[in-house]
């Protein structure tokens, strides 16, 4: 799922890798959880959660672009209203919805539909930072990367992302 949605925003996903040692460090320890939103016996949404203190921090996201499209059902919204329902009655006080570059209007429409507040959250880089991870989302180079990673066939993208995801940030 991850790869499918990172795929359809013209991104690399992380590595398998990466996923793994979040789960032995974080879900296995009980600071983070995941949830999952099925049609069936077909995982079709998912997301990663962490708790610290009185916050829930909503991290990762990701579904199935082709059952979005083909059904027009939301499993992203259940996901959240679980997860904010859960995390009520648990007792923490604040729902971090996390960091979403002002360029992405969607997202970020997304978050303010749950009542999110935005607030500024510059990065800065010292030294001055260099490759794609400092590129702004509504540059005419990022476009161009988006856009010829969104066509590559799956098994290109299968076989370099791991090779360049280390270098992406």
């Amino acid at each position: 799922l991850n790869r499918l949605t990172r795929k359809k925003h013209g991104v690399p996903a992380q590595p398998r890798k990466f996923f793994d040692k979040l789960f032995d460090n974080m879900v296995s320890k009980g600071t983070s959880y995941i949830l999952l939103a099925y049609d069936g016996d077909d995982a079709v949404a998912g997301g990663f959660f962490s708790r610290f203190k009185d916050r829930i921090y909503y991290k990762y996201n990701a579904s199935d672009p082709d059952y979005l499209d083909r059904t027009k059902r939301t499993p992203n919204h259940l996901l959240t209203w679980v997860c904010i329902q859960r995390a009520c009655k648990a007792g923490y006080r604040y729902f971090d919805f996390g960091r979403t570059s002002p360029d992405n209007i969607g997202l970020m429409r997304y978050k303010e539909m749950w009542g999110a507040q935005p607030i500024s959250l510059p990065y800065y880089y010292y030294p001055h930072a260099m490759g794609a991870a400092s590129k702004e989302g509504n540059g005419l180079s990022y476009k161009v990367m988006t856009t010829v990673w969104r066509s590559l066939p799956d098994s290109v993208v299968e076989f370099i992302e791991p090779k360049i995801y280390k270098h992406m940030a």
